[in-house]
C-alpha cells in the first residue's frame, strides 16, 4: 500500500485533539488495498473469528469502506496523543502530528474484513493502515459516495488520482457532519 490519506489522517489527529486543517502531505499517493486473502463468496462463506485467531474484531461489509470496530482500538498511545496536541499551529503543525504518528509503537492489529485480513496500526506505512486513515475512509465513503467511488476507480490501478483524492476530501469536509464523525471516530485511536 502506498502512503495514503495523510490529509485525512492529520485532519483526525487534529480535530480529536480540537485542533484545524492539515495542507496535504507530498507523500500522498493512491489507495491500495492490501489483504491476506481471498473474499469469501457470500457473507455467509465464513464464521466469525474465535478469541483465539490473532485479529481484533471482524466487519462484514460488501460496499464501501467500514469503520473500524471499537475492539480494535486503541491504536495510537496517551503519549502520541499528547504529542499531537502539543504541535505548534500553523505551517509547521501537520509536519509535527504526522511524525507523532509515525513514531508511534503501539503494535498493529488484524481487523478481518469480509475474510479479508488487514493490519492497522497509529501511522500507517506502506504495508499497513493507519488508524485515522481507515477511519477517514469510513466517513469518506459516508458522505460523498460518488467522489469515493471516482476516486478508488482511478486508484485501483495504482495512478496517483490526486484531483479524485482532493474532491473526496473538499467533499467531505463541506458537508456539516464532517467534524463530528471525525471526533467520533477517530476516538477510537487513542485510549479514553
Amino acid at each position: 500500500m502506498h502512503r495514503t490519506t495523510w490529509l485525512a489522517l492529520g485532519s483526525l489527529a487534529l480535530f480529536a485533539c480540537g485542533g484545524g486543517a492539515v495542507p496535504p502531505s507530498p507523500d500522498a499517493g493512491p489507495i491500495a488495498f492490501v489483504d491476506s486473502g481471498e473474499a469469501p463468496d457470500s457473507p455467509d462463506a465464513y464464521v466469525a473469528p474465535d478469541a483465539g485467531d490473532g485479529t481484533c474484531g471482524m466487519v462484514v461489509s460488501s460496499a464501501g469502506w467500514p469503520q473500524l470496530p471499537d475492539t480494535c482500538g486503541p491504536r495510537c498511545s496517551s503519549a502520541t496523543q499528547q504529542a499531537a496536541a502539543a504541535c505548534p499551529t500553523g505551517a509547521s503543525q501537520a509536519n509535527c502530528i504526522y511524525a507523532a504518528l509515525e513514531a508511534d509503537t503501539t503494535p498493529a492489529a488484524t481487523v478481518n474484513w469480509g475474510g479479508r485480513l488487514f493490519q492497522v496500526d497509529c501511522g500507517g506505512s506502506s504495508t499497513v493502515y493507519g488508524c485515522f486513515e481507515w477511519q477517514s475512509y469510513s466517513i469518506w465513503v459516508e458522505l460523498c459516495p460518488t467522489e469515493w467511488n471516482t476516486y478508488t476507480d482511478c486508484a485501483s490501478d495504482g495512478s496517483a488520482c490526486d484531483p479524485q483524492y482532493n474532491a473526496v476530501d473538499a467533499c467531505a469536509r463541506a458537508n456539516p457532519m464532517w467534524a463530528t464523525l471525525i471526533q467520533e471516530r477517530g476516538a477510537v485511536c487513542y485510549p479514553h
